[in-house]
């Protein structure tokens, strides 16, 4: 029996449709005859044809929606032609403002000032002009971005001085509370801030501000620069405005650090607890009030004149004592706050004085003061506070 080839079948299909259709028989007329391998290519290439056309469709829609983000970019760029981003180029600029910082901090690091007290104007004059260049979200989100390649390190630098510069990433660390500090000086002497150049988006309260920080905090990925920026900015924003600080400022607190606490929001590529470090931010500003009450400066109080990293300063007694009182009054969540106005506290000095580069040493010397002015052990207030929020849970 000769084999039977392709050809045959196709015209045996043709002549099956053609006999139906003068049978009157039209049911099938639309349909291959699914047992021959002609019905199988020709679902197959209808089935091919279909995922091309799916393809197709989802690579249009893509393209279309990446020119149309392209040319709104573009669109707000144009509107500000004249800014030193168009002229440049944002990555030049960033650029640019990485080695103006490094100059500066070097030049800092050569003031072997030994006063407790030190003049950073120039890069106060650098963070006023960043800030006016790639505005808030520049600064605090992509200007620190490797900065540690762009500063030598010096093998004879003492851990916490150098003030600034030259001594591995704690020094940038400083730079980090500085430009928190003139931030605040600047948004209360303008007015507002830059947010954004590209787009001319501006804040212009300090609550505003520090939401803008907690959402840069929030994103996948963010460094640890608007942590530690954002301590400056409160101590900084807390000792101008309120120099009679003598109870926990409650309300700003609450302003400033939201639900952020109690929700228990983290940063987990930076390692850090949003709530927390807010309310930490406030231990340092309480530091900064007594002692700047202490020195009688608060007529000369500006962001251009820091206590100097381990420059010897110590706060007195009775400054102590008001610190321990301010602290007291702190927002009873979770009795975190009273113990981040503690540890803020007690951070600064350390920081500050040249007898405490171990905490134990620190921890020792605050004790002695807390008992002497009647402030109750931390580890006893902290489980009455807690005991007192777990039985009001078990009330509600």
């Amino acid at each position: 029996m000769p084999e039977q080839n392709f050809d045959d079948e196709e015209n045996n299909d043709r002549i099956s449709l053609i006999q139906k259709s003068h049978d009157g028989n039209f049911k099938d007329l639309c349909t291959p005859n699914k047992s021959s391998p002609s019905s199988k290519r020709w679902i197959l290439s209808v089935l091919l044809m279909l995922m091309v056309g799916v393809v197709m469709i989802f690579v249009a829609f893509g393209l279309s929606h990446a020119l149309q983000d392209l040319n709104a970019t573009r669109a707000t760029r144009s509107v500000h032609g004249k800014s030193p981003i168009s002229k440049l180029g944002w990555l030049n600029t960033i650029e640019e403002l990485r080695l103006k910082l490094a100059a500066v901090s070097t030049d800092m690091k050569n003031n072997n000032t030994e006063s407790q007290v030190v003049d950073i104007t120039p890069l106060c004059d650098l963070i006023d002009y960043a800030l006016e260049t790639v505005g808030v979200r520049g600064v605090y989100f992509e200007l620190f971005e490797g900065l540690e390649y762009y500063i030598p390190e010096d093998e004879n630098c003492i851990y916490h001085i150098g003030h600034g510069v030259g001594c591995g990433w704690h020094d940038i660390w400083w730079l980090k509370h500085y430009f928190g500090a003139y931030t605040a000086e600047k948004l209360l002497r303008d007015g507002y801030l830059l947010l954004d150049s590209t787009t001319g988006e501006k804040v212009d309260n300090a609550v505003s501000f520090m939401h803008e920080l907690h959402k840069m905090q929030e994103r996948p990925y963010t460094g640890d620069m608007s942590f530690h920026a954002e301590h400056g900015f409160i101590y900084h924003y807390l000792t101008a405005t309120q120099p009679d600080l003598k109870s926990y400022p409650l309300e700003l607190a609450d302003q400033f650090c939201g639900d952020y606490l109690i929700k228990n929001k983290r940063s987990h590529s930076a390692s850090k607890n949003i709530g927390s470090e807010c309310y930490h931010g406030f231990g340092h500003a309480v530091f900064t009030v007594v002692a700047t009450r202490q020195l009688g400066e608060f007529d000369h109080f500006t962001a251009r004149r820091q206590f100097r990293p381990n420059g010897g300063f110590v706060l007195s007694d009775e400054a102590i004592c008001q610190g321990f009182e301010i602290c007291k009054d702190a927002p009873d969540i979770k009795w975190v706050p009273l113990k981040y106005c503690h540890g803020g506290f007690k951070h600064s000095q350390q920081l500050f004085s040249k007898e405490f580069n171990e905490q134990e040493a620190r921890d020792e010397f605050f004790d002695a003061h807390q008992k002497r002015c009647g402030i109750v052990d931390n580890e006893a207030l902290y489980e009455r506070k807690k005991k007192k929020l777990t039985k009001k849970q078990k009330t509600n």
